[in-house]
């Protein structure tokens, strides 16, 4: 009886440092608030200045939530979007630019080209 009770409060001793070597995935309040503003969507709060941009902006990517909070990457930065009626616009499996509308009759096939002389 006595070992088993000396057993027991070892277990329970240990428990509690067990629990504390493992610690938590995000440490700080910091993270853990940064993370629930990312999950409701509001923007990043930076203290820099934004830089000026050399180059046109590329969609790298697009997920669509059927909440309606969808996401938009450009040029890999994650980009909140709410507007429903925007979705459209910025779903990048959609063709966004049409092209120059030429009659069929204008469109011809060419011969292939000769083999070059060896």
């Amino acid at each position: 009886m006595r070992a088993s009770a000396l057993f027991v409060l070892a277990l329970a001793a240990a428990a509690p440092a067990a629990a504390l070597e493992i610690g938590t995935l995000f440490h700080t309040p910091e993270e853990r608030q940064k993370l629930d503003r990312m999950r409701r969507g509001e923007p990043e709060r930076t203290t820099t200045a934004p830089m000026e941009r050399t180059t046109v902006p590329q969609i790298t990517g697009y997920v669509q939530r059927s909440d309606g909070k969808n996401t938009l990457w450009l040029d890999g930065q994650p980009v909140p979007t709410n507007n429903p009626r925007a979705t459209p616009l910025l779903d990048p499996r959609k063709v966004q630019d049409e092209g120059p509308q030429l009659p069929p009759r204008s469109i011809q096939a060419l011969p292939p080209a000769p083999e070059p002389k060896r």
